[in-house]
This record gives structure tokens, sequence and C-alpha cells, in this order.
């Protein structure tokens, strides 16, 4: 059950920040108008930033005080509604069915 709780977790903390920072693929951009254009929806975060020296567009980090941010707390609360219920389906599929399944079948007197 631990083993399952940190794979969801994983997955959670994977989901959220997917969903939080996207990859907008800032390398691939080859110009300043195309490589700003990328924010995040829900508070103005800019995905890239253009370097004028090189001409190059990389990936703008999250901001340091972001995990404060009531958006930020948001985007937690939605991916815990949806990675908690697949946790418990994982549960009751792992440590009730297969393990039923497993003990009727009588694996443990051989």
């Amino acid at each position: 059950a631990l083993a399952g709780q940190i794979v969801m977790l994983m997955a959670a903390v994977a989901l959220e920040m997917r969903l939080e920072y996207p990859d907008p693929r800032c390398d691939e951009r080859k110009s300043d108008r195309k490589c700003l254009k990328f924010t995040v929806v829900y508070n103005d975060h800019e995905l890239c930033r253009w370097d004028d020296a090189s001409g190059t567009c990389s990936v703008n980090p999250p901001p340091d005080d972001a995990f404060g941010d009531f958006s930020h707390l948001l985007v937690v609360l939605f991916v815990i509604g949806i990675t908690l219920p697949c946790q418990k389906v994982y549960e009751w599929a792992v440590l009730d069915v297969l393990a039923r399944t497993w003990l009727c079948s009588g694996h443990l007197w051989r």
C-alpha cells in the first residue's frame, strides 16, 4: 500500500507541475514576440523569457514566492481531488481484489 501511495504522490506532483507550468517548447521560438506570448492563464506568469544578447528563448522558472499564491493552492487542491480517488481505486484493486484472488487460489498452502 505504501508503494502505491508513493507512486500516486509522484503522479500528483508531476500532474501539478504540468498543469501549473506547461512546457511551451521555448527553445523552438525564434523571435521575441513568439517567445513572450506564452503565459499561465490564471497568474500571468510568462513561461518563456527572451535573451536579447544571444537572441534565444529559454524557459522562465517559476517565481520563488509562487508557493503561497492562491492560484497555486487551487491547482494543488484540484490535483489532490483527481489523484485521491485514483489512489483509493488502486488500493481497493490491489489490497482487496488481488489479495482475495491470491488467498483463495491456495498459494499459502503449497
